[in-house]
């Protein structure tokens, strides 16, 4: 259901694999995941015959960009009142201009890992707005939204080379999260920069926040965060997605979110639901236990959960009669296929 050859995060490769969107509420090391969506392929979506065999709903049966069940994702969140300071995206998201424009006309407020190439202005770009009068004027039809002004003077660069430009000389050591062995470090620069492109109506403003870590390696970020905030509060917002992608593992390596085997719709869903609610278990019983437990993981809670929830023995009885049963289930698909394959009608 859902899978084709498509990138895998887990694998970090394309592999024949499912693809979901997932929403997440969080603060520090403190997750919830929020909303859920199995993204469908074009080919699946247009392929009545498999969604009919994998039971997916008829309103459910669309082609849908990933980033566009983002967006859904934040009407339905807005309309359940959920309450949020800001949306944070890894570089899928965040180097996405349809969506990070639409959350900006929204209202909403970001903080998106971009990749290294996008392209962003070192001050605010000259615009040449259209011409009113152009159509009484004879000139043809006229231009509905701006163009870059000749006379322009603002520079239009990869962030990885506006970096190599100002980053060594301009950057701050900060502190930016706590980890599991103490404070982390990096270097940071916080810059105002403007993002436009052929075809918007505005330019845009935005918050570039560069991460340099020990090991060398950079995070660069995009954010419509108000201006004029210290450093070390970018830092921290940036870093906050973190603790996002740690609950993930946990969610895969100790709660089976990445273990089942289910063909149909409504088993994926149900599965993912029960992931969710372990997560917010486990979240809210490290919680209750910080004072005295602090360094209380999941593992450690599934382990205790392993060891004293009480499990009744079955009788020999019990046994016998659920294998009884799966033999009986299984000879039937065994006679329905049968069936099938010399065109008998199903036997009831």
């Amino acid at each position: 259901m859902g899978v084709q050859r498509q990138w895998s995060g887990r694998a970090g490769k394309i592999e024949n694999c499912q693809v979901a969107v997932y929403g997440c509420l969080g603060r520090d090391d403190q997750v919830a995941i929020t909303d859920f969506r199995l993204y469908l392929p074009e080919s699946w979506a247009q392929d009545s015959a498999r969604c009919d065999k994998v039971k997916i709903p008829e309103d459910q049966r669309r082609k849908l960009a990933k980033w566009e069940h983002v967006l859904e994702m934040v009407h339905q969140a807005r309309e359940q009142n959920l309450d949020y300071g800001w949306i944070g995206m890894d570089s899928l998201y965040g180097t996405n201009i349809k969506l990070t424009n639409a959350l900006e006309d929204l209202g909403e407020k970001f903080m998106g890992d971009v990749h290294r190439t996008v392209k962003i202005w070192d001050t605010c770009p000259r615009l040449e707005e259209p011409d009113p009068n152009a159509k009484s004027r004879g000139k043809g039809r006229p231009r509905k939204l701006p163009r870059l002004h000749p006379e322009n003077t603002a520079n239009y660069l990869k962030i990885e080379d506006y970096s190599a430009q100002h980053f060594a000389k301009s950057h701050r050591r900060l502190c930016y999260r706590q980890g599991h062995k103490g404070e982390l470090w990096g270097r940071f620069w916080v810059k105002k920069v403007w993002c436009w492109e052929p075809g918007w109506d505005r330019v845009r403003k935005r918050i570039l926040v560069i991460r340099q870590d020990a090991d060398g390696s950079y995070k660069y970020s995009l954010s419509n965060l108000p201006a004029g905030r210290k450093w070390e509060w970018y830092a921290w917002v940036q870093g906050q997605r973190y603790w996002i992608e740690h609950a993930f593992h946990e969610a895969k390596s100790q709660l089976g979110m990445a273990q089942y085997q289910v063909r149909v719709w409504k088993g994926w869903h149900h599965h993912m639901s029960l992931v969710c609610m372990a997560l917010l278990f486990s979240t809210k019983v490290r919680q209750g236990q910080k004072p005295t437990a602090p360094l209380l993981s999941i593992r450690d809670i599934t382990e205790l959960l392993d060891y004293y929830l009480p499990r009744r023995d079955h009788s020999e009885k019990e046994v016998m009669a659920q294998i009884r049963k799966r033999h009986r289930k299984r000879q039937q698909d065994i006679d329905r296929r049968q069936d099938q394959k010399i065109g008998l009608p199903k036997s009831n």
